[in-house]
């Protein structure tokens, strides 16, 4: 494949490899913003079970005949490499080695390896009723980002990023988090589970993971009420065209379905609205933006709003950038990550 240099537009290829999907996604900055370029989004082999070797020669190939320009890849960090918490240290302004502190730390908190471990930490905003200094941390092993390293350049991908995905969400959602008052929590739904973030005052102080409330826990369910295959459940939930077909009484199992999907996801984010109020009272949280495979649900970010108290809506790719026509079937709120790590070579390029 030809270098970004070569074409002076294009810049890196964002690429997100998380559940049962890959996305890949490539940007165009003009006068008025980003306009996607190249997208891409197609099934993993084996449902993720490949090497990763074979999942990046795959992704090559699929590069080479969507449009993409050159080979310089931001990659979101797979499921289960990527640890985080949050740690008191001391101030940067103490002189004191925070990142081998924060590495000793996460290796005690996870059992990992200190030496073999790649750091990443940002300071919180300071929390009401505490005057320690908190940072958050993410932790990934060397040994796991090497093989992927290896696997890409072996493939003839050159992997300049390795990302958590929950930093490219924040960057992708930048527009809708400035100028806004309270925090804002990001929340990706995805096939196996879902993520939440909380952003306040432009920094990220809260993640956590959000046990079923995947996609598939919602297909399942579906399936189950209405004794049909997993296949036909996931066309009613993805495909409104094909619902809109259907007897009504899958319809209404389709919508009682997802309404009870919506409140066990209102009842697990509260529980962090609890945690994030206690802290950062100053600044509540107020809004929550959607994203991810199951985000375009309808109905899913209505029952959000009404259960949790929460201003609720889906964030498109489309909501962020220009999409031509011939690239929204590949640039849903499923494609926000890949988008922001484009934005990361954008950001070290500039």
């Amino acid at each position: 494949m030809t270098t970004p240099a070569q074409h002076g537009c294009e810049g890196w290829i964002g690429v997100e490899i998380r559940g049962r999907c890959v996305r890949a996604v490539q940007t165009v900055k003009g006068p008025r913003g980003h306009r996607i370029s190249a997208a891409a989004c197609f099934p993993r082999l084996d449902h993720g079970q490949r090497s990763p070797l074979e999942e990046a020669s795959r992704l090559a190939g699929v590069l080479r005949r969507r449009g993409f320009v050159g080979n310089l890849v931001a990659l979101a960090i797979p499921e289960g490499q990527l640890h985080s918490a949050v740690l008191e240290l001391p101030p940067r302004s103490s002189g004191a080695p925070l990142e081998q502190i924060a590495a000793l730390e996460m290796s005690r908190l996870f059992r990992m390896d200190s030496s073999g471990l790649e750091v990443a930490l940002w300071e919180l905003p300071a929390a009401a009723r505490s005057t320690a200094n908190q940072c958050m941390a993410t932790a990934c092993a060397h040994s796991g980002a090497s093989e992927l390293c290896d696997a890409f350049s072996a493939a003839g991908l050159s992997l300049r990023a390795l990302e958590p995905g929950m930093t490219a969400a924040s960057r992708a959602a930048h527009s809708w988090l400035s100028g806004r008052g309270g925090s804002t929590l990001l929340i990706e739904l995805g096939w196996n589970e879902a993520h939440l973030v909380v952003v306040c005052e432009q920094v990220i102080v809260y993640e956590r993971r959000l046990d079923g409330v995947g996609f598939c826990t919602l297909r399942d369910a579906l399936a189950k009420s209405t004794r049909t295959d997993a296949v036909v459940a996931e066309m009613l939930l993805a495909r409104d065209e094909v619902a809109a077909e259907c007897p009504q009484r899958l319809i209404h199992a389709r919508e009682q379905a997802v309404r009870a999907h919506g409140e066990e996801l209102a009842q697990q984010v509260r529980v962090s609205l609890a945690y994030v109020e206690h802290r950062y009272p100053h600044s509540p949280p107020v809004r929550a933006l959607l994203f991810g495979e199951c985000a375009q649900i309808p109905g899913l970010d209505a029952t959000l709003q009404e259960c949790a108290g929460l201003e609720s809506r889906t964030l498109a790719v489309t909501d962020v950038a220009q999409v031509p026509p011939h690239l929204l079937h590949a640039c849903g709120a499923g494609a926000i990550t890949a988008f922001g790590l484009t934005l990361s070579g954008t950001e070290r390029q500039s």
